[in-house]
């Protein structure tokens, strides 16, 4: 439809173009002829310029003429000036001849011919310049006269041109005479038959502009019954989607309003701890202002006060840094970092009160070339010594076989468990977690994965190799505990290098069907942990076996474990208690410290005074003792009550 509306515009055209020029040659003649008679007849013309033509013609035949006599004058005088040179050179070879046969004995007659042959060669030379200048003049003539007659011919050319014109023109008008009528009707049908071309174009015109109008309405219904059906087929899937859910929703709220009964009787419960707690509060708090009020007033004039030491306690939840492999390094601001050619004891992880301190031994190890490994970690925790070595657990310098998944609590809140047969996790009570592997690569070379946890708020305050950003090699020596540097060791040997285990061995995989089996249980073991991910690569290539895997996969469940744990002391009213326990014992905890710093009992006894003042102080300090002691038994009960 589209080329035959173009077809017929482009027809319409062409024949509007043709009948423009039909009409505009019909009106010329048509206005010629009607006026005046604008030509003359071709005999009259003719008899015209035959007038003006016969004498051009006669005086081209007269120049024609004298042109030819020009021309033989020409010859004949080129013809004499080539005689005279042939005669002048015969008589130079004249010359030449009596020069050369002649002998001097008849020199007389001898000079003498010379002499007249020179003198006629003279004339003769005289006679060739004039006559070369006679031909030269006549070639100037020829060349003037061919010119002229040139000239002559060239306008009587015109004149024979204008008559062949003046016929043709003649011969043309003639035709033209008999056309124009035939022009006149066909310019008359042309125009009848444009107009109703004209018509028709705008009857087509606008009937393809309805037809345009009517497929974009057509779009348009189109496009918007598309919408109307994606519309309907969402509404119907969301409406299934609802009825769906309406079920597993209303059991929800069933099991929910059960819940919430369970809660409100838990919630009394607590309320009324609560109240018997707040009691005990008070009463500390009445025997910690007695207590410093005598320690103002005992305290020796010339001793300095020793400001509070301003302690930032565990208040929520916590953050993690760990040390695995040989070694890799994830701080508490999520910095990832490596620790290559350093060994022996260093910090990893330091309270800023200090109480709470983790120290690892790298050791260098033949299999794992110039790196080294954490050979061991030593826990500091209320005064508690920890120390995992050479596969053994040590505490407080004893050795500790503990049973897989007991738990066991010791003074102050503080608690150890055994995960599984690898895994130790330590938790106090001010928020410090420490949970490490023991990974046994060779008869005496053990190895351990750690891991620390903190509460949020030590971030930025506590020290070692987990406080931040990746330390340089001048923060790693200032972190190494030595003879030489003021940290305490928590391990109860200093640390002696193993002699030949500096020694570089390069590490190689059983087999490649042994690779690809570690590659994949290690994968599912660890899901996206790389770092989990490496250390399983490595141990299983140490090891030699699979069966540390499983190691792996205890290993990530009790990290889950712990951050749910950890998410359930935060949630309800359970860890709201435990969170308000945790301050109550941390404030305790610091006056507890300040009386063991100001050591206020020596000082009343130094004084030698009647009142038993001393022993009053000591009382205090006992039951304060007592007090944190029961409510870290009571904090250590709600805990356990949260992770069930």
């Amino acid at each position: 439809q589209r080329w035959r509306q173009l077809s017929f515009s482009h027809t319409m055209s062409r024949s509007f173009l043709l009948l423009t020029i039909l009409i505009s040659t019909l009106l010329i003649f048509t206005s010629s002829v009607a006026s005046r008679q604008i030509f003359i007849s071709q005999r009259e013309v003719t008899e015209i310029i035959n007038a003006d033509v016969a004498p051009v013609t006669k005086k081209h035949e007269t120049c024609i003429t004298e042109q030819k006599a020009f021309r033989g004058e020409v010859v004949q005088l080129q013809k004499g000036v080539d005689g005279l040179a042939e005669e002048i050179a015969l008589i130079k070879k004249l010359i030449k001849a009596v020069k050369a046969t002649i002998k001097d004995d008849h020199k007389t007659h001898k000079d003498k011919l010379h002499t007249l042959l020179t003198n006629l060669l003279k004339k003769l030379e005289a006679e060739l310049a004039a006559a070369r200048k006679n031909v030269k003049v006549a070639k100037k003539k020829l060349s003037t006269q061919k010119k002229e007659c040139a000239l002559i011919d060239s306008h009587r050319e015109k004149y024979m041109a204008a008559i062949k014109l003046i016929t043709m023109a003649e011969a043309n008008m003639k035709y033209a005479d008999t056309y124009i009528p035939q022009l006149k009707a066909a310019a008359a049908e042309y125009l009848r038959q444009y107009t109703e071309l004209k018509n028709t174009e705008s009857d087509h015109r606008a009937t393809i502009a309805k037809h345009a109008q009517e497929i974009k309405n057509a779009k348009e219904t189109h496009k918007q019954c598309t919408k109307d059906l994606n519309r309907l087929k969402t509404d119907k899937k969301n409406y299934e989607t609802c009825a769906n859910n309406l079920t597993s929703y209303t059991k929800k709220v069933n099991t929910c309003k059960a819940e919430n009964e369970k809660a409100k009787t838990l919630h009394q419960t607590l309320s009324n701890a609560s109240t018997k707690l707040n009691h005990k509060i008070s009463t500390l708090k009445a025997s910690a202002q007695n207590w410093k009020k005598l320690a103002e007033e005992y305290k020796p004039r010339e001793e300095k006060p020793i400001e509070e030491e301003k302690i930032v306690q565990y208040t929520g939840p916590h953050t993690l840094c760990h040390s695995t492999g040989d070694p890799h390094y994830v701080s508490w601001t999520n910095k990832r970092f490596d620790i290559y050619g350093f060994e022996g004891d260093f910090v990893l992880a330091e309270s800023p009160d200090e109480d709470f301190v983790v120290e690892t031994r790298i050791a260098y190890q033949r299999n794992y070339a110039n790196r080294g490994l954490n050979q061991g970690v030593a826990v500091q925790a209320e005064g508690i010594i920890f120390e995992s070595l050479e596969g053994q657990l040590k505490i407080d310098g004893q050795v500790k076989n503990l049973a897989v998944g007991s738990t066991t609590n010791l003074r102050h809140g503080v608690t150890i468990k055994r995960v599984n047969a690898v895994t130790y996790l330590i938790i106090t009570p001010d928020g410090g977690k420490v949970q490490f592997q023991q990974v046994k690569l060779t008869a005496t070379f053990w190895y351990h994965q750690v891991y620390v946890y903190v509460p949020n708020a030590w971030v930025g305050k506590a020290k070692g190799l987990c406080a931040g950003n990746p330390p340089t090699a001048a923060q790693i020596k200032a972190l190494q505990v030595t003879d030489q540097s003021k940290r305490k060791r928590i391990f109860g040997v200093a640390y002696n290098p193993p002699v030949g285990n500096h020694a570089v061995a390069t590490l190689k995989w059983k087999n490649a069907g042994f690779e690809k089996e570690a590659q994949a249980l290690c994968l599912k073991a660890t899901g996206k942990d790389a770092d989990l991910y490496h250390d399983c690569l490595m141990d299983a290539k140490v090891c030699g076996n699979l069966e540390m895997i499983k190691d792996y996969q205890e290993e990530r469940k009790s990290i889950k474990d712990l951050e749910k744990q950890d998410a359930q002391m935060r949630a309800g009213p359970l860890g709201t208690a435990y969170r308000y326990l945790a301050h109550l014992l941390s404030e305790l905890s610091v006056q507890s410290q300040q009386l063991k710093k100001y050591d206020v009992v020596k000082d009343l006894k130094s004084l030698k005074l009647d009142t038993n003042l001393a022993a009053q102080v000591e009382g205090i300090e006992a039951r304060m003792n007592t007090e944190i002691h029961e409510l870290r038994n009571l904090q250590q009960e709600l805990a356990l009550k949260i992770t069930k």
